[in-house]
């Protein structure tokens, strides 16, 4: 697993992009250790057919005025299972920490599994945390507009898929790594069973 720690008035993070084949697993801590420290753990991921994914993420707050972010955006293809175990964990000493978890998830298949425990650990009183999972299928109409554009089905969804992980696309340090990921993106929605 990785590890990061941010002490005070400072930032830090960590992004992950996970898009090799076969089993995957990956745990990330990032601690909020200094009052006022900003943190967030990002992650892209792209589950192929017969992929099987397990990311355990927690983010630990214990500076006050402490804040974070945890943000997985995904997509999921032909018998991939992928597991997210995520935690905000606001620690005793942690006041005014304020802290949110959220996760994006695309189904490009009827056959895929996904499965999102996200938990709350609250031991200071005066804190913030929130959490939200958005998991489905492509909009149908969104892919008809798409198509109706003179997209294929396929290109349609990757489309889609490209979008989701803009926020996080975003974030990485090069053009070259950029492509890698858009290049694997239409690997995984071109060869969805």
């Amino acid at each position: 697993g990785t590890a990061v720690e941010v002490e005070a008035d400072a930032q830090g993070g960590a992004l992950f992009c996970e898009l090799g084949g076969g089993q995957v697993v990956s745990g990330c801590n990032v601690a909020l250790s200094g009052a006022g420290s900003r943190g967030s753990l990002e992650t892209l991921y792209l589950g192929g057919d017969g992929r099987k994914q397990d990311f355990n993420y927690r983010l630990e707050l214990r500076g006050p005025g402490s804040e974070g972010e945890i943000s997985a955006r995904g997509a999921l293809a032909g018998t991939a299972k992928k597991t997210l175990k995520s935690t905000l964990d606001f620690i005793r000493g942690a006041s005014g920490a304020k802290a949110r978890e959220e996760e994006t998830v695309l189904a490009l298949s009827d056959r895929a599994v996904n499965l999102s425990t996200p938990l709350l650990l609250c031991g200071e009183a005066n804190v913030e945390g929130a959490h939200a999972t958005s998991s489905g299928r492509p909009d149908p109409e969104k892919l008809y507009y798409l198509m109706s554009r003179g997209l294929t089905q396929r290109d349609a969804k990757r489309l889609l898929v490209e979008a989701s992980f803009t926020p996080i696309l975003n974030k990485l340090p090069s053009q070259e790594l950029r492509g890698a990921v858009y290049q694997r993106i239409r690997e995984v929605v071109h060869g969805e069973n």
